[in-house]
């Protein structure tokens, strides 16, 4: 009776805070199809019996608890979508697109993307509790646990909308163990070609709980609690295999680094990764055994390529060199290199234990890392500028876009900063500037960083002069 005791409480704690959470593409707003919600009124369903199409959960969470605004927690390709049988981006649909979300109290309403990222697969909606005449109270935000602190054999609850059976706003509640944890599934294709692939996710290099809770279909953003009630994990994904009713399934661990990316989307910025321009491979047993004396590690990570000019080839990283540890965290093959440096960040040193094969030693280098580049920023959802524009122009680090970036980025790793934006009939949209321009100097500074233009430009009076890589010089005119 105490297990049973302890769920019971658990999901009574937790469950005021999982919602059902839908996708309705493609119609009029507020119009046509059944379930539309009155925009003059949207906390009221014109039809509660409304049965969507394309549904899954979330959880609601607040920056502030004692405050009046609410956020919801969910999958990103929840809100957005996936890809249609015929491999079509059914993001692209965003124009007309409502996101409905009903609470456990049963209140609907119409909630708007603050952020969305694709790369870790997490979205946060903003709850328009006072506009629609809800109560704060009727969206308590869960209480956030230690996924650090997550270990297996420990029970967990799931908690969801499978099937789409929320639409009274009950969550659907399911206990399991953690089987594991720091999985990796299969990726699109079965193997990790391209890093920067738009279907793969920092969660391909090793990140999730793997729970034995069955998670049906609608329970992706859903809730996975410990037996305190907290939440330690949102439910992503089944891990079915072909021809198998029966599914184990995959949760994002609200660790460290998840709350770090949280922290990002409620405010509504693009998160980052970091980047370090390399083409590493796992370097097994056979290959460090030649160097049991300088290491007992069972395997690592070989750096095989390095672009020229990257922070790999600026701190001094050579090719054939094993990576042993990033930061301290053992590194046993490439995957958890990628996965390591990517959590840490752009502009951020990393420590990386080196062994040095040719002159038979571990060493240590700092790096200072770039930024991952996004593949398809088309697939983003963000609400406020990271790097806020000036006089019109808007920028990023060098390698923000993949469309901007050479076939293969490790021919030469480009410097400078970005030019990601111009907004209309500014300062800088007059000078001559493109999407894609690299600068190279601001004011007769070298940038090489968003944070070292800011710096310049913020130090600056008057018309500011501006070096591409491309060797022209364009002026941003005072206002």
């Amino acid at each position: 009776m105490g297990l049973q005791a302890g769920v019971v409480a658990a999901i009574e704690r937790a469950e005021p805070s999982v919602v059902s959470v839908a996708r309705v593409v493609n119609a009029p707003p507020f119009a046509g199809p059944a379930g539309r919600l009155d925009p003059q009124s949207p906390g009221r369903a014109i039809e509660p019996g409304f049965v969507p199409t394309d549904f899954g959960s979330g959880v609601v969470i607040a920056k502030n608890p004692a405050g009046s605004e609410r956020f919801v927690l969910t999958a990103a390709h929840v809100v957005l979508g996936g890809r249609d049988v015929d491999g079509n981006d059914t993001a692209a649909e965003a124009a007309g697109t409502q996101i409905v979300v009903r609470l456990e109290s049963r209140h609907v309403l119409l909630a708007e993307i603050v952020a969305a990222d694709p790369r870790s697969d997490l979205a946060v909606l903003r709850l328009p509790l006072e506009a629609a005449g809800v109560p704060v109270d009727a969206a308590p935000p869960i209480t956030i646990g230690n996924a650090d602190d997550v270990r297996k054999g420990m029970f967990m609850v799931a908690l969801g909308n499978p099937y789409a059976v929320a639409r009274d706003g009950s969550s659907s509640a399911s206990l399991g163990m953690v089987s594991n944890i720091s999985r990796r599934p299969a990726p699109p294709g079965g193997q990790l070609l391209d890093t920067t692939e738009s279907d793969v996710t920092i969660h391909h290099y090793g990140t999730l709980l793997h729970v034995d809770t069955r998670l049906d279909l609608g329970t992706s953003g859903g809730a996975l609690v410990n037996l305190k009630g907290e939440l330690v994990g949102m439910t992503i994904a089944l891990a079915a295999l072909e021809g198998y009713e029966k599914s184990v399934g995959y949760a994002i661990p609200i660790d460290t680094e998840a709350r770090k990316i949280i922290d990002s989307l409620l405010n509504g910025f693009e998160v980052e990764y970091g980047f370090l321009g390399v083409h590493p491979s796992a370097a097994d047993g056979d290959a460090l055994r030649p160097y049991r004396r300088w290491t007992a590690q069972a395997s690592a990570a070989r750096i095989r390529r390095i672009a020229p000019g990257s922070p790999a080839d600026r701190c001094g990283l050579e090719e054939n060199d094993i990576v042993l540890a990033v930061n301290g965290a053992a590194v046993y093959d490439d995957i958890d290199l990628i996965r390591e440096i990517g959590w840490l960040g752009p502009d951020v040193d990393a420590t990386l234990t080196v062994l040095r094969p040719g002159e038979r030693r571990v060493l240590t280098t700092q790096c200072r890392l770039g930024k991952w580049p996004v593949y398809d920023d088309s697939l983003l959802v963000t609400s406020a500028d990271r790097h806020p524009s000036w006089r019109g122009l808007k920028i990023d680090y060098a390698t923000a876009r993949r469309r901007y970036l050479p076939t293969n980025v490790l021919e030469q790793f480009p410097q400078g900063v970005l030019v990601t934006g111009l907004e209309a009939e500014s300062p800088a949209a007059k000078s001559g500037l493109v999407s894609g321009d690299l600068i190279v100097r601001a004011d007769g500074v070298d940038v090489t960083t968003p944070r070292e233009f800011r710096s310049v430009i913020d130090a600056a009076v008057g018309d500011v002069p501006l070096t591409l890589r491309d060797g022209r010089t364009v002026t941003i005119r005072t206002p």
